[in-house]
């Protein structure tokens, strides 16, 4: 993975994390509850969703050309630790989505949780060493979608960057919007 300015440990990690739980989910019948290790940088992460209305309506992907919305999930630095159990890595219905159509057992991506903290607050730029670059992020057509990138992304969050993934509604399979 070759991003410019980025320390190369922290791709190289979330990398082996997403080798080990791959392989892990690949046994058949063994569902176990798999909390990801925490980010590794000096921050916590935390994770806000929102829906962004436009129109366009020469979308080629789109039903009839026309879309009106997309998904932005931003992954940033908190200082707030996390409190309670890990949450789930995914949201159960997009869980659900992929056990079923990548063929895992009924309960293996629903039972994986993260630390990352959904709507903490941001991390005030003055408490920032190095300021707080932004990076933007597609996750491609045919999905996962952003959320299905959590492990890489909260790695980047935790050293400080701020990432916006971008969801097209029409080139992932499945996206939960935050209203359901």
């Amino acid at each position: 993975m070759g991003l410019i300015g980025v320390n190369r440990q922290p791709a190289s990690r979330a990398k082996a994390l997403v080798t080990t739980l791959l392989l892990t989910l690949s046994i058949p019948g063994t569902i176990e509850a798999v909390s990801l290790p925490p980010p590794t940088g000096p921050y916590q992460v935390g994770v806000r969703k929102y829906a962004i209305d436009y129109y366009n309506d020469h979308d080629p992907v789109a039903p009839n050309n026309i879309s009106t919305a997309f998904l932005a999930t931003i992954f940033y630095p908190t200082l707030q630790k996390p409190e309670g159990a890990p949450k789930p890595y995914l949201n159960p219905e997009t869980a659900a989505f992929f056990e079923q159509n990548w063929h895992y057992s009924n309960g293996t991506l629903s039972s994986i949780t993260s630390t990352v903290q959904e709507d903490a607050p941001f991390l005030e730029p003055e408490s920032a060493a190095d300021g707080l670059p932004t990076i933007l992020f597609g996750p491609g057509g045919g999905g996962p979608p952003v959320e299905g990138n959590t492990i890489l992304l909260s790695e980047l969050a935790s050293h400080g960057y701020a990432i916006i993934g971008i969801d097209h509604p029409f080139e992932q399979p499945f996206i939960r919007y935050p209203n359901g």
